[in-house]
């Protein structure tokens, strides 16, 4: 079990350990601040190893009530089991905090994730729905409940005898566009705010990224696309798709625009090889809130990657003056063309145009990763030690990150 490791104002502290509380390995991280202030961490637990597909895998949480230095016992979120009651596959979480809700001040956290009975290659050949499932909380993350079926308000598959679940599948799964795959974004979701003029046709909008295939398109040359609520989660509406095929794992921030920018692992570039740089997209809303799609991105040259996920986060606003008036978003990965390591940090003062810091968090093998902004205004990493390393949680000040060139002054 790794230790906490202490230097000035940065610490390491175990989450998820392989091979405890029952489960052989934790992968896919997600990290949320809630309305009282603890931590969620969630995972996918894997009952039997660390494979994306095999036997069971449920997706489980912890909670911090101390700013990430100690973290509770793992609980579950959601499983997949069938009416048969075989268990399989539920995966891909993303969590996002609604804090608009009127009719809960405190806070209301939603999760969207996947449930399937069939691996990617399966999904891709057509056999079998990779259904989409939502689910809230009332008391900052301890129990999970409302589980709603939302796969035919976000999610487009020709299924129609897929009956093994759903005896209405002709109705649920008829869809010409023949979309097979779906991933929500790993990571966490966004509510907006709308941009710095609080645009009322988004604010309060919860939005999620997600990715598909469509037809025999390999996994690899999927596509992002975004779904959002204006009903604090009662109702899903696709914002659009974009035409970029490649992108993958992607996560929005909201600009000071009022658009969203979107972060997205670069699977494949025009020509199908790899692209070893994070893509980027900028999808704009009009002044009614609807949203037009990038047809296409710029790589990001300033952002190194290995082919794997990464996270984004905004830090500040240009208008809060409490926090210097300065424009902040954050972004972890790890720093590598070449290989899963070298978990990293920075920190963008246009908009994410360019990066002016960057900070090494941990040297050793490093994939996914999850930003939070703690309620102190410390900065939260949640990231995997490599493809089998279990998850910690990383704290660390916006001096510390800056080597004191920037900071709050609190």
């Amino acid at each position: 079990m790794p230790k906490a490791n202490n230097c000035e104002d940065f610490s390491i502290h175990p989450v998820f350990v392989n091979g405890s509380e029952g489960y052989a390995c934790y992968r896919i991280p997600s990290l949320l601040r809630l309305g009282n202030g603890d931590l969620l961490a969630v995972a996918e637990g894997r009952l039997a190893n660390c494979g994306d597909h095999n036997g069971i895998i449920r997706v489980v949480g912890k909670i911090s009530q101390d700013r990430g230095e100690t973290w509770g016992e793992v609980f579950t979120i959601a499983r997949n089991i069938l009416p048969d009651g075989t268990e399989h596959v539920a995966q891909n979480p993303s969590p996002v905090l609604d804090a608009m809700d009127p009719d809960n001040p405190q806070g209301r956290a939603i999760i969207i994730y996947n449930k399937t009975e069939f691996g990617e290659q399966f999904i891709t050949g057509g056999s079998g729905v990779r259904r989409v499932y939502s689910s809230e909380s009332f008391d900052h993350g301890r129990a999970w409940v409302n589980e709603t079926d939302i796969t035919a308000q976000v999610h487009k598959p020709l299924k129609p005898a897929y009956t093994a679940v759903y005896a209405d599948a002709a109705n649920r799964y008829n869809h010409q566009e023949d979309w097979r795959m779906n991933f929500p974004a790993t990571g966490h979701g966004n509510q907006l705010r709308g941009g710095l003029g609080n645009n009322p046709a988004t604010r309060g909008r919860l939005l999620f990224c997600a990715k598909l295939t469509q037809g025999r398109q390999s996994v690899r040359r999927g596509q992002s696309y975004v779904y959002w609520s204006e009903d604090h989660g009662r109702s899903w509406t696709i914002g659009g798709v974009s035409d970029v095929l490649g992108s993958s794992e992607a996560m929005a921030v909201e600009l000071e625009s009022g658009d969203i920018m979107v972060n997205f692992r670069n699977n494949t570039g025009p020509n199908g090889a790899p692209v070893n740089y994070r893509g980027v997209m900028i999808h704009e809303f009009d002044e009614a809130g609807e949203m037009s799609m990038a047809r296409t991105h710029r790589d990001d040259t300033g952002l190194p990657d290995p082919i794997v996920q990464g996270s984004i986060q905004r830090y500040t606003w240009s208008d809060e003056a409490e926090f210097g008036g300065v424009s902040r978003i954050l972004f972890s990965n790890p720093n590598s063309q070449s290989a899963r390591e070298n978990m990293t940090v920075r920190l963008s003062y246009d908009e994410g145009a360019t990066w002016a810091v960057a900070k090494r968090i941990d040297g050793g093998p490093s994939a996914y990763g999850d930003l939070s902004v703690l309620d102190d205004m410390r900065i939260g990493l949640l990231y995997e030690r490599g493809n089998s390393g279990g998850i910690v949680f990383a704290r660390f000040s916006l001096d510390w990150l800056s080597d004191g060139r920037d900071s709050l002054g609190a």
